[in-house]
Order: C-alpha cells, then sequence, then structure tokens
C-alpha cells in the first residue's frame, strides 16, 4: 500500500483530481466522476466550464451567427463555378469547426452553391442554447433541421434495407406505411408482409454490398420519390450465388417527423403498394 511519502505521480495525480473534483461538488451540490488520468490542466477548465453554463443555463437562446462576429460570409457570384462554390462552402465549415460548431452530414442533393446558401441563410440563424463555450462543441445536423428532406428519405431507405438484408430474425417494419405494433413486434400490412416474407425466404445469405442515392428525386406535398443505385449479393436456398446490380426507385409519404416507405422496387425486388398487392395465398 502507497504511503504520501511514496506515491508514483499518477497516484498523485487521481488523488489530486478527486480532491479537485470533491470540492467542486460540495459547492454545488452535484456528483461528478473524473478519470484519474485527467491532466489538471484540463481538469480545471471542464469544470469552469460546466460552473458556468450552469449559470448560464436560463439565458434565452442567441443566433448561432451572433457567436461569430467576425464572421466574413462574401457572396458568390452568379458565375462562380463549382471549384470555387465548393471552396466556399469548405472555408465556412472550416470557421466554424474552429468555433466548435460542427455540421455532421454533406446533404447529397444540394450542389454546392444551394448547400452554402442554406449554411449562409438557414443554420447561421439557428438558434443556440447554452452550454456553449468553455471547449463545448456544438453539433448540427442538416437531416434533423429539414426532416422532409431527401437525405432522411435515403436515411430511411438505407435501414429499411439493412433491416430487410439481415435474416438471422424477424425484420422489422416500423419504416413502411400501414404497418402496426403486434406481439411486442412492428408488422407489416398483410399483403406487403407476405412478400416480404416470400422473397426473404428465398435466400439463405444477402449482403448489401452499395447503396448510393441519385439526383432524381421529387416531392408533392406529403409524397415523394427516390431513385437510387444498389449492387447485393447472396445466396438461394439451394446453394446458388446471385448477384444484382442497377437502379431502384422508392416511394414515400411523410407522417411527421418521418419518411415511411409506401412501395419500393430494384432489381430482383419489387414491393407494390399494399393496395395493389394481391391477396395472400392463404386468405384467398
Amino acid at each position: 500500500m502507497s504511503t504520501p511519502e511514496n506515491l508514483s505521480p499518477d497516484e498523485e495525480r487521481a488523488i489530486d483530481n478527486q480532491i479537485r473534483a470533491a470540492l467542486f461538488d460540495a459547492e454545488r451540490g452535484s456528483h461528478t466522476y473524473v478519470s484519474p488520468d485527467v491532466e489538471p490542466e484540463l481538469l480545471d477548465p471542464f469544470l469552469r466550464s460546466i460552473k458556468e453554463n450552469e449559470e448560464r443555463a436560463d439565458e434565452p437562446p442567441v443566433l448561432l451567427k451572433s457567436l461569430l462576429p467576425d464572421l466574413e460570409l462574401p457572396d458568390l457570384s452568379p458565375t462562380a463555378g463549382q471549384d470555387a462554390a465548393r471552396a466556399a462552402v469548405e472555408d465556412l465549415l472550416h470557421k466554424l469547426s474552429a468555433a466548435n460548431i460542427h455540421v455532421d452530414d454533406y446533404p447529397f442533393h444540394l450542389t454546392d452553391r444551394e448547400y452554402y446558401d442554406w449554411l449562409r441563410g438557414t443554420l447561421l440563424h439557428k438558434d443556440v442554447y447554452f452550454p456553449y463555450g468553455g471547449g463545448w462543441n456544438v453539433h448540427f445536423s442538416y437531416a434533423e433541421i429539414e426532416p422532409g428532406s431527401p437525405t432522411n428519405m435515403f436515411s430511411c431507405l438505407s435501414m429499411f434495407l439493412t433491416e430487410l438484408f439481415r435474416l438471422d430474425g424477424t425484420l422489422d417494419c416500423w419504416l413502411l406505411q400501414g404497418a402496426t405494433y403486434h406481439n411486442m413486434e412492428t408488422v407489416a400490412p398483410p399483403r406487403q408482409g407476405h412478400y416480404l416474407q416470400c422473397w426473404r425466404a428465398g435466400f439463405r445469405q444477402l449482403e448489401l454490398i452499395d447503396l448510393t442515392p441519385l439526383p432524381a428525386f421529387g416531392t408533392k406535398e406529403n409524397a415523394a420519390f427516390l431513385e437510387f443505385e444498389i449492387v447485393y449479393r447472396g445466396k438461394l436456398q439451394n446453394g446458388d450465388p446471385v448477384e444484382y446490380a442497377g437502379p431502384g426507385r422508392v416511394s414515400l409519404h411523410y407522417v411527421d417527423p418521418r419518411w415511411e416507405i409506401v412501395a419500393l422496387r430494384f432489381p430482383g425486388f419489387a414491393l407494390a403498394e399494399e393496395s395493389t398487392l394481391p391477396p395472400p395465398k392463404e386468405a384467398q
């Protein structure tokens, strides 16, 4: 057992961290865990930032743009090309990142000019609530700010295909329009459910190789479609290998706060709308 006279540097740091955290908690009535490995020069600013942000927690939100008073936002010339637009986007994202403000996604369906305009006209005018500052990172997502966007259409499609190609469990159909909750599971409408069950039963193995959104999409009120390219392979029940590649199309309906799949087709797969499918054989 170590004594105060022969403590190692690591043990001294761990005890010092415990004392600092205990004093902090005694003042604020909190309970803070601090790793014994944290260096004191990092711990003190961290604890101080917690205190500062708690004191500012009741303050009203502020515009994100107001946190960057020196930020320059040049207008893109109408004749500016793709390279200039991409450079403007990257420069703005770099400046935001330097201020601990991060945008976590890059929407595939926007041109660089459109994305730059969105960053300037929408993101920078979002409200920011504390905690902010003191080394805190603030994260924004285009998909969260624009829930009805094609970015979220593609996310819906990607999540559903991940479930569809996972053959080692019951298919979770929560992203299908008309799905219902039954016996602790989300099940597809009867006719779509029958098709999905038969399609999956034809394979002993499936693997999604590539899924790429295409710029072809459209929306009208709460309905939309999105086109994509897909590559997947698998093994049939008789052991024969198969591989499919080509374009696909998904039809969706927006039910706040998410998109739901109405119909879906791609090479080797065609899930039509519930009303257009024949009834399951057992129901005929």
